[in-house]
């Protein structure tokens, strides 16, 4: 799983509570009515303190439900799907609140019912406008063989003295490229120290801030367990990488289902090899 980029959480946190305090004032006043008129409520006259307290009480409660989004999108995946369950579920956390207030006698249950029917709508917009912002990419991965180096040529020179023989204009590209890049790559005996040895030898290891095997992993790409290990590794999100490969079934296949976008290198970069 990787981590929760709290920085997002919290930017997209207050746009959620803002749209929240808009969505929620409307709710209020079309379906609030006879709970802000209650005698031990400062709804119907609202005083600059109980306004401030609300308003930050609101900004927190889209913090809030942002954090539950960012720890559901691994098991459901970035999207609205996923903004949807958030939304329900921190809905369902304030229900129990509001109806403990009501079993204590606080409130009259029939003042706070339609409240809490009109606010799970407008809780579910406010986190789909929160969620929708697409995350900067902060790393771009390659895989190695025919992405980076060409895998066809001398494959049965090990790798520690094979001659060096990189895709065209690789060095030309990765000079362009104004983030932290990271290799991750199948390999069958190949540690993430022989790949970089290799990749030094070859004059493109500066560029790669990570190198990452299936060797090191444990297991080979599309396996999730891979994309887990290699996030962990580079201390990133799903949502934060961007991977170029050149196999459909390993590289794209497995990086799509696992929830992270792609490119797919093809014509000349296609090869036999897994």
């Amino acid at each position: 799983m990787g981590k929760i980029n709290w920085s997002r959480v919290l930017g997209c946190g207050l746009l959620v509570g803002i749209v929240w305090i808009v969505l929620g004032s409307g709710v209020t006043a079309l379906l609030g009515r006879d709970f802000a008129v209650l005698p031990n409520n400062n709804l119907g006259k609202p005083t600059t303190g109980f306004l401030v307290f609300n308003v930050v009480l609101d900004l927190l409660e889209g913090i809030s439900i942002v954090w539950l989004y960012a720890a559901f999108r691994p098991l459901y995946r970035p999207g609205a799907k996923t903004a949807v369950i958030a939304a329900f579920a921190w809905w369902f956390i304030v229900s129990l609140g509001a109806a403990t207030w009501c079993s204590f006698g606080f409130f009259p249950p029939n003042t706070v019912i339609p409240l809490m029917i009109g606010t799970l709508p407008a809780l579910i917009i406010a986190t789909l406008v929160g969620a929708k912002p697409v995350a900067l990419i902060r790393v771009v991965a390659f895989d190695f063989g025919h992405a980076l180096v060409d895998e066809e040529r001398d494959v049965s020179v090990p790798l520690e003295s094979r001659p060096v023989h990189l895709m065209p204009e690789v060095p030309e590209i990765l000079l362009l490229i104004p983030v932290p890049m990271a290799v991750w790559a199948n390999t069958r005996t190949a540690t993430a120290s022989d790949l970089q040895r290799f990749l030094d030898r070859a004059g493109i290891g500066r560029f790669f801030a990570w190198v990452v095997t299936s060797v090191d992993a444990g297991f080979r790409k599309p396996a999730p367990q891979f994309f887990d290990f290699a996030l962990r590794k580079c201390g990133l999100a799903r949502d934060e990488v961007l991977f170029v490969g050149n196999q459909l079934e390993t590289d794209i296949a497995g990086g799509q289902e696992y929830g992270i976008r792609t490119v797919w290198l093809s014509g000349k970069y296609l090869s036999e090899h897994r």
